[in-house]
Order: C-alpha cells, then structure tokens, then sequence
C-alpha cells in the first residue's frame, strides 16, 4: 500500500535531571622518593669560624648543595639544602671535633648524614556545583612533582548517550582554571600543573583539591504521538525520546490492508508550535475518513 512520510527536526528541548552520580575511582597513582640509600656525592666547603681558611669534604645525598660548615666551640654544624622540587627530610648533623696546635681540624672529612626526599602534590578530584547529572572523571596522574611529573590529564566524560553543551570548569590551586580541550561532544580534558612555585616556600608535601563545576547536556526532548482521530490506518515513529537538534524524526502512516489513501484524505500532522522547546511535544494525526 502507499505510504506517507512525515518528517521533523526538532530545535530544542530541555535537560533532564540534575542529581550526581557516585564518584568514578582515579585512575593511575604515581609516586617518587629519594632515599637515603641514593647515590652520594661530596663537596668541598670552606669552615667558617676558623684563624685560618681550610677546606673539608662533605658527602651529601643527590639534591642536595651544602650551604655551609661553621665551627665553633668544639662542634663543626653542617648545613645542606635540598634541591629544587625536592624537600629535606633529616637536617645535617652537627659534629664534636678537634683543633691541633695549629688551630686546624684534625678531621677533614665528614658524612653530613641528611636525607632528602622528592617534593609531592597529592591531587583529589572532586564534583563541585552544578555538575550536570552521572558525569564520569579518570585522571592520569595523582601525585605531580617538579621533576618528572609536572603535570596530569584530567578527562570528564558526559552521561552515556548524552552531548555537552558547555564543558565543565575544573579549578584547583589557588587561582588556577582550566576550560578544557573539547576531544568529542560528549568529552573534555583538562590540564592540571603542579602548583609548586620552585622557590623556599615549597618545603613540603602538599594536598592539592582539583574541583569540577558546571556545565551542562545538550537538551534533549521527547514526542507523544495522538492517533486517536486516526482510522484505517497504523503510525510508527522513528525516535519519541532523547531527541536532539540535530536529529530527524521520520513519523509513518501506513494504510491497513483493503485501504489506500486518496487525494482527499492524506492524513495531517499538526503542532501547535513548530519551534519545540518544551521537554514533551504532543504531535496529532487528525482523523481521515477511509
């Protein structure tokens, strides 16, 4: 039998829910320390507070640069300095010594015995406000430093089956925002650097929070079909919910068997508006006389 199709794009619709979804577990952990059992290494440094100028040889732990040897007293204080992007986990230790009769060391090598560890930023994802309904998150990194881990991705995923509209903001350090690197509709990633300043103020680990905000989906709609005023024949519909702007709705009505349609009887679709921005459409098929 003849078939009429009917087709409509629809321009908008609505967001359908706000409540979160439960967090996704971070994925990928990397972390870095510098033992004290790391390679050593020795420098010479000048002793303050003696008559006279004399060298002695320190061994310190990798990333580290001895800033000092100072006598006074009977006690011979060393002082070392971590590197940048690493912290100082065991200061120097001070030694009891020995001058002879020239008033010089009568030891002139010593273990400054400190410890030096890599300088940590902890990173914890977190879902702030106006987060759009079941948004996904993994993070390739939770642990940055200075050295070898500056920075991580964060990717945001939307809904299954669902488009943003707008990419979520992610903010995180004391001023830092990221409005992300759109990879498809329904993803965005975020750049997170470590918010270390590689100056003496970094001189422990810290807990850095990386907060996602707003955002929203592509409004979707849904249609109602009413063929109630219909006879003689039957109606399906191509899509009736989670239709987009971008999607085509073909609506078919086929006659039953022993009926056909005729020049005067095609049937009619009718909308009060042709601009649909409401979340549900009611669509009417007026009634045909067979």
């Amino acid at each position: 039998g003849l078939k009429k199709k009917l087709l409509i794009g629809l321009l908008s619709a609505t967001v359908v829910g706000t409540s979160l979804a439960p967090n996704v577990p971070l994925v990928g952990s990397f972390a870095q320390e510098v033992k004290a059992a790391d390679v050593t290494t020795s420098q010479d440094v000048t002793v303050v507070g003696l008559q006279g100028e004399q060298k002695v040889t320190i061994t310190k732990p990798a990333h580290s640069t001895v800033e000092g040897v100072a006598y006074s007293d009977g006690k011979l204080t060393i002082t070392v300095k971590a590197d940048t992007g690493y912290r100082l986990v065991h200061q120097a230790r001070t030694y009891d010594v020995e001058l002879n009769d020239k008033g010089e060391l009568t030891k002139t090598t010593f273990d400054s015995e400190a410890t030096v560890a890599l300088l940590k930023e902890n990173l914890t994802v977190v879902k702030g406000s106006g987060v759009p309904d079941g948004i996904t998150y993994t993070i390739d990194k939770t642990e940055l430093d200075q050295v070898d881990n500056t920075k991580a991705i964060l990717t945001v995923k939307a809904k299954e089956g669902r488009k943003f509209a707008s990419a979520p903001t992610v903010t995180y350090g004391v001023d830092k925002t990221e409005t992300g690197n759109k990879i498809d509709d329904s993803t965005y990633e975020y750049e997170i650097k470590t918010t270390f300043t590689g100056t003496a103020e970094d001189t422990a680990d810290k807990n850095t929070d990386v907060t996602i905000t707003g955002g929203s989906y592509e409004i979707l709609s849904n249609i109602k079909v009413d063929d109630s005023g219909l006879r003689g024949a039957t109606v399906s519909v191509s899509k009736t919910s989670g239709i987009t702007k971008d999607d085509q709705v073909t609506i078919t009505v086929s006659p039953q068997a022993k009926c056909k349609f005729t020049d005067n009887s095609i049937p009619v679709l009718t909308s009060s508006e042709i601009n649909m921005t409401d979340d549900e459409k009611n669509l009417n098929l007026m009634e045909i006389n067979m």
